[in-house]
């Protein structure tokens, strides 16, 4: 895992969560992610297709947990 991922540190430098990645799948993921924009959460990844299928975007928890909210296309 690279030095700088979003798992090992925060913005500010320092360690978050504990090296976990949590996966939500949802059924609309646009509708979830513009209420997190809405809310002026930050959002680690922004919403994106991937090549196998699935639509997703990252943000990490007030504790340091990497969330990943999904769903198909």
């Amino acid at each position: 895992m690279p030095d700088l991922h979003p798992l090992k540190v925060s913005s500010n430098g320092q360690q978050v969560g504990l090296g976990v990645e949590i996966v939500l799948e949802v059924e609309n993921v646009h509708e979830v992610y513009n209420n997190v924009l809405a809310a002026g959460y930050p959002i680690q990844a922004e919403l994106n297709r991937r090549p196998w299928g699935m639509v997703d975007f990252r943000i990490i928890d007030p504790d340091g947990y990497y969330l990943r909210i999904t769903s198909s296309l």
